[in-house]
């Protein structure tokens, strides 16, 4: 073999080598969230939804509900969209229909809308569902504000209302601090992406 033809040979190799070599680098300091295909859904009413690298656990509280104590271990096998609200929240007032529109049509054995509230009083929370009108999301409470606490994560949008869309393994997917409209065909489409196993 000519030395020529040897030199092209050694080129042609690194050349290979720093291509391969450059795209291992790229996919490694990619941040993960690029990587997520539910970021691709984050559109319309969607378009604020936040996708943390390293969410954190779902909390193991318990809170109460309409049969008693309950946590979110309890709606494992299901993909949850768990909302946190209080009455005196303009914004919680304002999504809390398309909530419960969202519950009418994807709500079932796969599916669930979790609304948790924060009011001190029940009665508040649950004077503004009966003049609401909404009756398909059952009052879940928590006075305490341990769910709140355990899922505000420093530099991320925090205030309520607080959504955060779990996988039926109870991994979160999506986050979205402020109201949005949860009945749009965007949000449909995350939650059916999520429930399909499309997250991360």
């Amino acid at each position: 073999m000519s030395s020529l033809r040897k030199t092209v040979l050694i080129v042609l190799a690194a050349s290979a080598a720093a291509v391969i070599l450059y795209v291992i680098a790229q996919a490694l300091t990619s941040p993960p969230a690029s990587r997520n295909p539910l970021k691709a859904l984050a559109t319309g009413p969607m378009q604020e939804l936040v996708f943390l690298d390293n969410p954190p656990a779902q909390p193991l509280d318990r809170f109460d509900g309409p049969g008693g104590k309950t946590s979110l271990a309890d709606f494992r096998g299901r993909t949850v969209l768990l909302n946190l609200w209080a009455s005196w929240c303009a914004p919680c007032v304002e999504e809390m229909p398309s909530l419960s529109a969202l519950q009418q049509a994807l709500g079932g054995d796969d599916f669930v809308v979790l609304t948790v509230n924060m009011d001190r009083a029940k009665a508040d929370a649950q004077a503004f569902l009966d003049k609401a009108g909404i009756s398909n999301l059952p009052l879940y409470r928590d006075t305490s504000f341990a769910l709140a606490q355990k899922l505000t994560v420093p530099g991320a949008p925090s205030g309520l209302p607080l959504t955060i869309l779990y996988d039926k393994s109870g991994r979160e997917q999506a986050r979205l601090s402020g109201g949005a409209d949860w009945n749009s065909e965007a949000a449909h489409r995350l939650i059916r992406a999520v429930q399909n196993g499309r997250g991360r």
